[in-house]
């Protein structure tokens, strides 16, 4: 996880062909990076604040610390496998269910 720290964006991807596996490792993954951030800047992880921000589209994780940013990154949720399946019913399933679970983290741990 040291990359967490040094990659300008993260990608994370949900892979289609494992529909509900590849959904529900999304929100396992956020939690890791979270708890991963929090103590790696902190000798107190409370004293980390995580916060999301939305700008048309476009996801980005900003990190701060004793009320300072201390990291921004922009977030890419991807799909893939995508081109694998023709029915154009379960890609717009996938998707709301993708984003449900990454909205759901957010919302569920006060991000």
């Amino acid at each position: 996880m040291r990359h967490v720290l040094k990659a300008r964006v993260f990608c994370l991807i949900g892979d289609i062909s494992r529909y509900d596996k590849g959904i529900s490792e999304i929100p396992e993954l956020l939690e890791e990076i979270c708890t991963y951030t929090r103590t790696k800047l902190s000798k107190d992880p409370n004293a980390v604040e995580i916060q999301i921000r939305e700008d048309k589209g476009m996801i980005t994780l900003c990190i701060y610390e004793e009320g300072k940013m201390v990291i921004e990154k922009r977030m890419l949720f991807l799909i893939n496998k995508y081109d694998l399946v023709d029915d154009p019913e379960i890609l717009k399933e996938y998707k709301a269910q993708f984003r449900k679970q990454i909205l759901g983290f957010f919302k569920n741990n006060k991000i």
